[in-house]
């Protein structure tokens, strides 16, 4: 594995979880010329799907995708190999909608007791129905606002650190920071200073086949690599999901790190 990873480079494709790291990764690696995504840490990878790149062809770098922090990713290879990082950015606030309907929420203990006294009072009263569906959703954005306000592992291992935290280990350092709104409406323009970044000679037609072939109206009439990530891939559906006490929690947390990202209230 050493000796592969030393015959390329290795570009590494990063984001907090939901960001669209997994779109974004098999769009530079189609680009790249890559029919494979490998993680990292390292495991065996998978196909970006049928009908893109031929397994024979040679590509023009290594493609990982990660949910690490910039130093850990640095922490997988040695100095001397080649890695360029992509940092993949989502407004925080979508990532709460999108990570509320994606995860699922186990709850502790001590929640678990304390609902089933609230249910066991509601049934009693014949209003438990009204307790339990309203509260279905609720819960699940408090949770994931939660996770990414403070970081929440009990959610995800990939959650273990907040948005702010994991995002300011990226930011300063020599990586090309990538917005998911960018490529969501300019994806031509921004793939394309993708690959001056990466330093790589490709095409408008070759921009544009792999813009088409990983779009998300592709993805959902087949199978995208064996997940189940897609919702709707949507830029701001924040704003009809998200209640005034949430959206100050997270402007709060991290509105310094979302204004130097362009992001605004």
């Amino acid at each position: 594995m050493e000796e592969y990873l030393n015959s390329k480079i290795n570009v590494v494709i990063a984001g907090y979880p939901k960001s669209g790291t997994h779109w974004v990764s098999w769009l530079v690696a189609e680009m790249l010329g890559a029919h494979k995504v490998m993680h990292l840490p390292i495991e065996l990878g998978e196909s970006i799907g049928p009908g893109t790149i031929s397994e024979k062809s040679e590509p023009l770098a290594n493609c990982f995708k990660t949910h690490l922090t910039c130093d850990q990713i640095e922490d997988c290879f040695d100095k001397n190999q080649t890695v360029k990082i992509l940092h993949v950015v989502r407004d925080p606030r979508d990532i709460v909608v999108s990570g509320a309907y994606y995860f699922s929420f186990k709850k502790s203990w001590i929640e678990r007791i304390v609902n089933n006294k609230l249910f066991r009072s509601m049934q009693s009263n014949g209003n438990f129905k009204s307790f339990i569906e309203p509260s279905t959703s609720s819960y699940k954005k408090t949770r994931m606002l939660n996770a990414v306000v403070n970081g929440d592992p009990n959610v995800s291992e990939w959650l273990g650190v907040s948005w702010k935290e994991y995002t300011n280990s990226f930011i300063n350092s020599d990586v090309l920071q990538v917005r998911y709104e960018d490529l969501m409406q300019t994806p031509q323009e921004t793939c394309k200073i993708i690959c001056d970044f990466l330093s790589i000679n490709v095409s408008d037609d070759q921009i544009r086949n792999a813009i088409t072939n990983q779009s998300f109206e592709q993805k959902t009439q087949r199978n995208w690599g064996g997940y189940n990530i897609i919702r709707n891939a949507q830029v701001g559906s924040w704003k009809g999901e998200l209640n005034k006490p949430s959206l100050d929690k997270i402007q709060l947390s991290m509105k310094n790190e979302m204004h130097q990202l362009g992001y605004t209230f």
